[in-house]
C-alpha cells in the first residue's frame, strides 16, 4: 500500500511539473540569429496562452485610447492639474501597455517601478479638477480604472517573476518562493483595501452640493481602521474554510480506514513522523515545506493544499455572495436593508449567520463525500447518518433555515416576490421527504440512461449528493441541480463517462451555482 501511494505521489510531482512547463514554456521564442545561433527571449507569463494574448491586446487598446483622450483634453482646457493628470495617464498607460506586451518581464525592478507609480498616480488624480468630464473622471480610461490596471500589472510582474525563476529553479525551492509570494501578495492586498481606499475616499470625495452634512463621512484614521477590520474579517473566513478543508482532509483518509479523526497528531503517511504545528498551517505549510516531508523529503500530495484552498474559496464565496451582502441570494427572504461586515458581522445578524454556516456545512459535506468517491473508498454508514442527521435536524430546530415551500414550482414567481416567512414543521418535513423521492427517482433514470437496469455506481454516488441536497434546499433545488449537473457533464466539462467521482463533481459545481443564482432563479432579476 505504501508503495502505491509512493507511485501516486510520483504521478501527481510529474503532472505538476508538466502543467508548470506548459505555462512558461509557451511563452519562450527561440528565433535565430545570423551566426546561427538560437537566442531565447520571455515575451511574459500573460502571453503563454491565447486568453492572454486576447487581454493583452485589450489593456494596449485601453491605454492608448487613454493617451488620445487625455491629451486632447489638456489641449483644450490647458491648467497646471490637467496637464499633470495628463502626462502621468500617459506615463502609466505606457507603462501598462509595454509590461503587457512582456516589456522587462521577469525583472525585479518592474514590480518596484509599478509600486512606484501608484501612489504617484493617486496623488496627481486627486488633484484633478472637479469640472473634468464625468466620462473622462469615471469611464473606462478614468482613474479607476487606469490605477486598477496599475494592480493588475503588478500582479503580472509577480507571475513573470515566478516564472523566469521556475525554469533554473528545483520543485521544491519554486514551491517555497510561491509561498513567499502569497504572503506578500495578501500582505500587498490588505494593505492597498486597508490604505489606498481611505486615501482614495479623502482625495476624491467631495461634499454634497446642498451644502447638507453627511453622517457616513469618516476621517482618514476612521475609515482605515474600518477597512482594515473589514479585511481581516474577510481573511479571517477564509482561514476558518481552509481549517475545515484540511480537517476534512484527515476525515477522507482516516475514516475510510476505521482510524479515529479524533485523536491523534496528522503524520507523514512515509516515515510516521508527526507534523510540526507549523507545518500544519492550512495551505502555506505545504508550500513552506516545498511538499516535501521535513524528516524524510518524501513529497507529499498536492491535494491537501488544494482541498484546503477549494474548502477556503467555498467559504468565502458564500461569504461574499450570501452573508455580508444581506441574504441577497436567497430566495423568499427580504434582503437586509443594512450589508457589509459591520452590519452583519459586528452587528450580529444571527438569522443570516445561522442560514450561512447551514449552508456552509452542507457543501462541506458534499465536497467530503466527493472526495471519498474520487479515491474510490466506501463513504462510511456513520458518516451518511451524521451528516443527513444534521441536515435534517437543524431545520426542524431553526425552521428559519428553510427557505422554499414544498408547494412552489421554480420559474412561476419571477414576477412577484412574497416573503413566506418561516415554514412549519409540517411543510419543512414534507419539502425534506419531496427532494428524497425526486434524488432516488432521478437516480433511476441516470441508472437507465447509463444503458443497465441496475443503478451504476454514478447513479448512485449522484443519489447520495441529490439526497442531502433535497433534504437541505428542496426538491425544486435538486430538479434544478440536477438539470446543470446533466448539462456540465455533456458540455465536456467534466469526464463523460459514468464515474462516480465525474458525476460528484459535477452535481457541487452545479450546486455552487445554483446557490450563486438562487434568488434570480425564482424571483427573476
Amino acid at each position: 500500500m505504501r508503495s502505491n501511494l509512493l507511485n501516486r505521489e510520483t504521478v501527481l510531482i510529474t503532472a505538476e511539473n508538466h502543467l508548470m512547463t506548459l505555462g512558461t514554456d509557451a511563452a519562450l521564442r527561440t528565433p535565430a540569429s545570423d551566426d546561427g545561433c538560437v537566442r531565447i527571449s520571455w515575451d511574459g507569463w500573460l502571453r503563454s496562452t491565447l486568453p492572454g494574448e486576447y487581454v493583452s491586446l485589450f489593456i494596449v487598446a485601453t491605454a492608448l485610447m487613454a493617451v488620445c483622450s487625455w491629451s486632447l483634453y489638456a489641449a483644450a482646457n490647458f491648467s497646471f492639474s490637467i496637464a499633470s493628470a495628463a502626462l502621468t495617464v500617459i506615463v502609466i498607460s505606457v507603462w501598462v501597455a509595454g509590461r503587457s506586451v512582456g516589456l522587462l518581464a521577469g525583472s525585479a525592478g518592474t514590480a518596484l517601478a509599478t509600486l512606484a507609480l501608484s501612489p504617484v498616480g493617486v496623488g496627481v488624480f486627486g488633484m484633478t479638477s472637479t469640472r473634468t468630464p464625468e466620462w473622462l473622471m469615471h469611464g473606462p480610461v478614468g482613474r479607476a480604472s487606469l490605477l486598477a490596471l496599475l494592480l493588475f500589472v503588478l500582479f503580472l510582474d509577480g507571475m513573470d517573476y515566478i516564472a523566469t525563476r521556475s525554469r533554473s529553479t528545483a520543485l521544491p525551492e519554486l514551491r517555497r518562493l510561491k509561498g513567499r509570494c502569497l504572503l506578500i501578495a495578501v500582505g500587498t492586498i490588505w494593505i492597498l483595501w486597508a490604505v489606498g481606499v481611505p486615501l482614495l475616499h479623502s482625495m476624491w470625495w467631495t461634499a454634497p452640493l446642498d451644502g447638507k452634512p453627511q453622517i457616513e463621512q469618516m476621517g482618514f484614521l476612521e475609515h482605515f481602521g474600518f477597512r482594515f477590520g473589514e479585511g481581516l474579517v474577510t481573511f479571517c473566513f477564509f482561514l476558518l474554510g481552509a481549517n475545515i478543508g484540511s480537517f476534512l482532509n484527515v476525515v477522507v483518509w482516516r475514516l475510510p480506514q476505521g482510524l479515529s479523526i479524533v485523536t491523534g497528531d496528522s503524520s507523514c503517511p512515509s516515515c510516521k513522523t508527526v507534523i510540526l504545528r507549523r507545518d500544519n498551517v492550512p495551505i502555506l505549510g505545504w508550500l513552506m515545506l516545498g511538499g516535501e516531508c521535513r524528516n524524510c523529503r518524501v513529497p507529499i500530495s498536492s491535494r491537501y493544499p488544494t482541498v484546503e484552498a477549494i474548502n477556503g474559496g467555498l467559504f468565502l464565496l458564500l461569504f461574499f455572495v450570501e452573508l455580508i451582502s444581506g441574504g441577497a441570494n436567497l430566495p423568499f427572504r427580504s434582503v437586509n436593508s443594512y450589508r457589509g461586515v459591520l452590519w452583519i458581522i459586528m452587528y450580529a445578524k444571527w438569522d443570516l449567520i445561522s442560514l450561512y454556516l447551514y449552508h456552509c456545512f452542507v457543501f462541506c459535506s458534499l465536497l467530503t463525500w466527493a472526495l471519498m468517491l474520487r479515491d474510490g473508498s466506501r463513504i462510511p454508514g456513520r458518516m451518511k447518518i451524521f451528516c443527513l442527521g444534521v441536515t435534517v435536524a437543524a431545520p426542524l430546530l431553526w425552521n428559519h433555515l428553510w427557505l422554499v415551500p414544498v408547494d412552489l414550482v421554480p420559474w412561476t414567481l419571477a414576477a412577484e416576490f412574497r416573503n413566506i416567512g418561516s415554514s412549519s414543521r409540517i411543510s419543512i418535513l414534507s419539502g425534506m421527504l419531496a427532494g428524497g423521492i425526486l434524488s432516488l427517482g432521478l437516480a433511476a433514470v441516470a441508472g437507465r440512461l447509463s444503458g443497465r437496469m441496475s443503478p451504476q455506481p454514478a447513479a448512485s454516488s449522484t443519489m447520495l449528493l441529490l439526497s442531502l441536497i433535497g433534504l437541505a434546499f428542496g426538491w425544486q433545488a435538486v430538479l434544478v441541480i440536477y438539470i446543470i449537473a446533466l448539462l456540465l457533464r455533456y458540455a465536456t466539462v467534466f469526464e463523460q463517462t459514468p464515474s462516480p467521482a465525474g458525476a460528484a463533481n459535477a452535481v457541487i459545481v452545479a450546486a455552487m451555482i445554483h446557490h450563486a443564482f438562487w434568488r434570480i432563479l425564482w424571483h427573476g432579476l
